[in-house]
């Protein structure tokens, strides 16, 4: 008799031990809540739904050969970017439609670690505009810098992403400041979709 109570005891213990769920299996594991982040407040909103409606309208070919750049014809690979290529250059803007989708989400997930954020973290600012340079890639053939991509927050909820460079074209040669180039980019967006 005493061994039954033993048992009764222990399964209670047991019980009071796993939440009173009884022994049906562990505790589910809950994510810890996003890191706390400050990111850098945007002046005034671009005009997203302009972006949003045509990609290209981040700059136009004239405005591309004004920083150096002979564009030809922009392709829509997407309805998430517009590219520019001749020669083995890239230049493009894109709008990441799955998370980091804000300026907010980018800076948790850097904050967090994950490769969503990209290759590189340089905070910068355009034209008043809070920026960062996410990503840097090398020329394959030089392995100088031969592309930069830059996000930048045109609002709460909508980051641009702008790139500039050779992106793994072989024998495009180095270019000589992608990230001066990508800066410029977002200057002309921004002076684009000012509202």
């Amino acid at each position: 008799m005493k061994r039954i109570g033993w048992t009764v005891l222990a399964v209670i213990v047991l019980m009071g031990l796993t939440g009173c769920r009884g022994l049906s299996g562990p505790r589910p594991i809950t994510n810890p809540a996003a890191p706390s982040v400050s990111v850098p407040l945007i002046p005034a909103p671009l005009d997203g739904a302009k972006f949003k409606a045509d990609l290209c309208t981040a700059f136009s070919p004239e405005e591309l050969r004004g920083l150096g750049f002979d564009p030809g014809e922009p392709s829509h690979s997407n309805r998430e970017t517009c590219t520019y290529s001749r020669t083995g250059v890239v230049v493009g803007a894109s709008l990441n439609l799955r998370p980091p989708a804000n300026l907010r989400a980018l800076y948790q997930d850097h904050a967090q670690g994950y490769a969503t954020a990209g290759n590189h973290w340089e905070e910068v600012t355009v034209a008043g505009y809070p920026a960062v340079i996410v990503d840097i890639q090398l020329d394959p053939t030089s392995q100088q810098v031969g592309g930069c991509k830059l996000a930048l927050g045109s609002d709460e909820s909508t980051a641009i992403y702008l790139y500039f460079g050779t992106y793994g074209t072989m024998g495009a040669g180095p270019l000589p400041d992608p990230c001066g180039a990508v800066k410029k980019l977002a200057e002309v967006a921004i002076d684009r979709l000012r509202i």
